[in-house]
């Protein structure tokens, strides 16, 4: 980022980019933004014989989670060109672990810390969802506890005594840094002409791959104004494994794809 703020990266405007972070040799032309989230339940804890007197914090944060979770889905549904670009799935705002006091199992916890990430597909912003889920939270806040009631029955929506002071249900989001946004690469660019002619040629096949995996800067490189093409050699169904692995034959046949697409780029510019 700084060496865009410092106008180093104004040159390669001139050409496509090709990020190599990518798999199964064709290229990623969708990727996802992403950020990770907390969202804390704040309750009552009590004896779990007397539920009346105690606000389920567990309860309450899957609660809140599926009213963000339904609104999130309403703003931000299915896009329309998910599909030019083959998206297998659309944008999720989904929990990942969950935090919770050590305590027996007779007692109703006082608070609950559920963490996720949000994964978005490139046509909506980042900062955009991030400010709607901030408003979906708020409404909770505001009175949106009578919407909700827990499975077992007992109402979100009421203040119990804790230490002779009223104690009300509340849910409080914490974000985990600014997110990034997702990148859709041009499909009626030279960029990505060349780099589908040669994986054709080199591979024997072409195809394209998108997804809700966030990649860093990428989107950044396009908003500047450069022709960003995204492909990789490694084996996606490998990533992050115990025993991650890829095969010699593949980055062969990766570096003779872009070694012809170098050449048809080098060809252009002697032409002009």
């Amino acid at each position: 980022m700084n060496l865009m703020k410092q106008g180093e990266l104004e040159r390669i405007k001139n050409g496509p980019v090709y990020w190599l972070d990518c798999a199964d040799k064709m290229p990623n032309i969708g990727t996802g933004g992403c950020v990770q989230w907390s969202l804390k339940a704040k309750g009552k804890m009590f004896h779990s014989g007397f539920p009346h007197m105690a606000i389920n914090a567990i309860e309450l944060a899957y609660d809140a989670l599926r009213y963000v979770q339904k609104r999130f889905n309403e703003e931000f549904p299915r896009h329309p060109q998910e599909k030019v670009y083959k998206f297998p799935c659309g944008s999720s705002f989904k929990a990942t672990n969950v935090v919770v006091p050590e305590g027996s199992l007779n007692q109703i916890k006082g608070s609950c810390t559920i963490q996720g990430d949000l994964r978005l597909v490139p046509f909506y912003r980042i900062a955009d969802a991030m400010k709607a889920i901030e408003g979906f939270v708020k409404e909770l806040n505001d009175g949106g506890f009578k919407q909700i009631e827990a499975a077992s029955g007992f109402s979100y929506d009421k203040t119990v005594k804790e230490e002779g002071k009223e104690v009300a249900a509340e849910v409080e989001l914490k974000w985990h840094g600014d997110g990034i946004d997702g990148l859709a690469c041009d499909l009626d660019s030279s960029g990505f002409r060349y780099l589908k002619e040669a994986t054709q040629k080199i591979v024997g096949k072409f195809d394209t791959i998108a997804d809700t995996g966030s990649l860093p800067l990428v989107a950044d490189l396009k908003a500047m104004g450069c022709d960003v093409q995204t492909i990789g050699y490694g084996i996606e169904e490998a990533y992050h494994a115990d025993n991650e692995y890829a095969k010699l034959s593949d980055f062969e046949q990766g570096f003779q794809v872009l070694m012809m697409v170098i050449s048809r780029l080098n060809a252009d510019a002697a032409s002009n």
